[in-house]
């Protein structure tokens, strides 16, 4: 930024300090858009950043709740329930297999991971 630019020591009393006010909103200004500009880069890095945290969190936890449902099937065979049981799982992996993965601003995401963690503590 080189706002010291365009003053000129030998003007006269009036146009000296015209030339110090123009020169002071001239830097006020390139100082403004440096600002926004800085803003606006440093803003979406921290937002990729927090999307990229966030997706492999979710990603991990519907990781975890499809391996799960995978693993416990076959020992749900011999318990007195396992019709209600098995409902349970079959539900689970239809919630996680219909989820939007692809569509980070799918209206209803927040929602359909609560139900999914709402349904595993089933």
């Amino acid at each position: 930024m080189a706002c010291a630019q365009g003053m000129d020591v030998g003007d006269s009393g009036d146009d000296f300090l015209e030339s110090v006010f123009l020169n002071e909103n001239r830097c006020q200004d390139e100082g403004y858009a440096e600002g926004q500009a800085d803003g606006r880069r440093k803003g979406l890095e921290q937002g990729f950043r927090l999307g990229c945290e966030k997706g492999c969190e979710i990603g991990a936890e519907l990781g975890f709740y499809q391996g799960f449902s995978e693993a416990i099937r076959p020992s749900v065979e011999g318990l007195k329930n396992k019709a209600r049981v098995l409902k349970t799982l079959e539900s689970l992996q239809e919630l996680i297999q219909s989820f939007p993965l692809t569509d980070p601003k799918h209206p209803s995401l927040h929602e359909e991971m609560q139900t999914i963690r709402a349904k595993f503590k089933q």
